[in-house]
């Protein structure tokens, strides 16, 4: 149920993983291309991806025997072939692109400039007072 509604999330395929392959999500999150075999259908967990505040910092996994060869099913290998030709921007036939995460002008989407958030605003004269 859950693939199923995160089928066209951008972070697909690291779910895919998660969920079925048993990855933690700061391995998954700290997995590279140059660790993953798709020939040879497997993955090796070297490091892990920790997000400290607004720092992401790269590091072993949580044990020692965490680092590990994972084992890649036909259909994982055939997510991550289609994830990397997007990547790459060769979509393969009847792969969408991920979705787009910032405006035509390159800003992100989200909150606009210039609305603060109500907690960054400075109280009034009268707000300080106590009566």
């Amino acid at each position: 149920m859950f693939l199923g509604f995160v089928a066209n999330d951008r972070l697909a395929v690291m779910w895919w993983l998660i969920a079925l392959r048993g990855l933690r999500r700061g391995e998954a999150a700290g997995l590279r291309r140059a660790d993953v075999d798709l020939d040879s259908r497997m993955a090796m967990i070297e490091q892990q991806r920790i997000a400290n505040g607004h720092l992401v910092t790269v590091g072993p996994p949580k044990t020692a025997a965490s680092r590990r060869l994972v084992g890649l099913d036909r259909h994982t290998v055939r997510l991550l072939r289609e994830q990397r030709a997007v990547a790459e921007g060769n979509p393969l036939s009847g792969v969408r692109s991920p979705p787009r995460v910032t405006r035509p002008s390159g800003r992100p989407k989200g909150r606009k400039r210039g609305r603060p958030h109500t907690s960054h605003r400075r109280p009034t004269k009268d707000q300080g007072r106590i009566a």
